[in-house]
């Protein structure tokens, strides 16, 4: 398939309005791109079908996905709308690229149905590949001032079949990930997983990607995470945070009854095969308050990867909050390998 590139002051999609590339045979799908002047949204579904860009691979497919380039002063995509690069045959994903002046808002789900079937869907930004697919997911890049990911926003590059999942680089001036959504489906999320094995699937090869934040402060509450992960044979990627400012983790949230917390996490499932990402932090603040978590883990086979936090001015963790490097699960069923070490160096650490 061709390139398709559209221009103007502002575009906007709603009610399922998008624009898709797809391919159903073999051949590689061109780039999608869109540059306006001021302001970029998509909003809403309409049945199964999403506002917003689809970049996509079908079943029994090959060839290799173009990338998605947006270049705008804002995007805002909000009710369930969202941008995707999805491999479903065999096949590449290429990179999903963000130049947006100002704003970044990802808000909101919608509720998407067939005749017998329906859910609620949250507006994200994906990279996926498939549970049938062969290949890697591509990495996410943006820049922009201001990100926010509210009411089950989200932003990953997962692996549900076989293949590497693609590295999320985020340079932003403020990011915030939070308040509480629809408390039937996951909160707001920055992830980077290999999932081959859930729902009873089998495991598969595959490795997570890399979080990469570069920011002036990173905001989480309401249950809203940072991830990465395995349930797969492979290895997990690793998160790396550099903030000029502050590092908050604060709170917790809902989902389906229960309370989840907000936190930083690089955890491995049980049964995984490969070891668990570590977690670096660098920032003048740091703080984890309210039950707040951050933590690596391996439930399966291999090591929990290191959490190393360093604050020139003040670490704050307080609250019930919890630093934890463990393996093994919480119904206390043993996993193999070692726990990660946990090094936090600051001017002042208060408790």
């Amino acid at each position: 398939a061709g390139n398709i590139e559209i221009s103007a002051r502002n575009i906007t999609f709603n009610n399922g309005g998008n624009v898709t590339s797809f391919n159903t045979g073999e051949g590689n799908i061109g780039n999608i791109t869109l540059t306006a002047t001021e302001d970029i949204s998509f909003d809403g579904i309409r049945g199964t079908q999403r506002s917003g860009i689809s970049n996509s691979v079908g079943e029994e497919a090959t060839g290799d996905v173009g990338e998605i380039n947006v270049t705008a002063e804002n995007l805002a995509l909000t009710n369930g709308g969202q941008i995707q690069s999805l491999v479903a045959g065999r096949a590449n994903s290429g990179a999903i690229n963000f130049n947006v002046d100002n704003t970044i808002s990802v808000d909101g789900f919608g509720f998407g149905e067939t005749e017998d079937r329906s859910a609620f869907l949250g507006s994200g930004i994906s990279s996926n590949v498939a549970s049938i697919g062969i290949g890697n997911s591509g990495s996410i890049n943006i820049d922009t001032k201001n990100l926010s990911l509210s009411r089950n926003g989200f932003i990953n590059s997962d692996i549900f079949g076989q293949g590497n999942a693609g590295n999320i680089n985020i340079n932003a001036d403020l990011i915030t990930i939070g308040e509480q959504g629809n408390t039937t489906i996951t909160p707001s999320t920055i992830s980077s997983e290999a999932k081959s094995g859930l729902l009873e699937n089998p495991l598969l090869e595959a490795n997570g990607g890399n979080i990469i934040l570069n920011t002036g402060s990173l905001l989480i509450s309401n249950g809203g995470d940072v991830g990465v992960g395995i349930n797969a044979i492979g290895n997990s990627g690793n998160i790396t945070i550099n903030a000029t400012d502050t590092v908050s983790i604060d709170g917790t949230g809902t989902l389906n009854d229960t309370e989840v917390a907000s936190g930083i996490f690089a955890s491995n499932l049980p049964d995984s095969l490969g070891n668990g990402g570590s977690i670096e932090i660098n920032a003048p603040n740091f703080s984890l308050t309210n039950n707040a978590i951050l933590t690596t883990s391996n439930s399966g086979q291999g090591n929990a990867g290191s959490i190393n936090v360093e604050v020139t001015d003040d670490f704050t963790a307080a609250s019930n909050s919890l630093i934890t490097s463990n393996i093994g699960t919480p119904q206390g069923v043993a996993a193999v390998g070692q726990v990660g070490n946990i090094d936090i160096k600051a001017r002042e650490v208060i408790f």
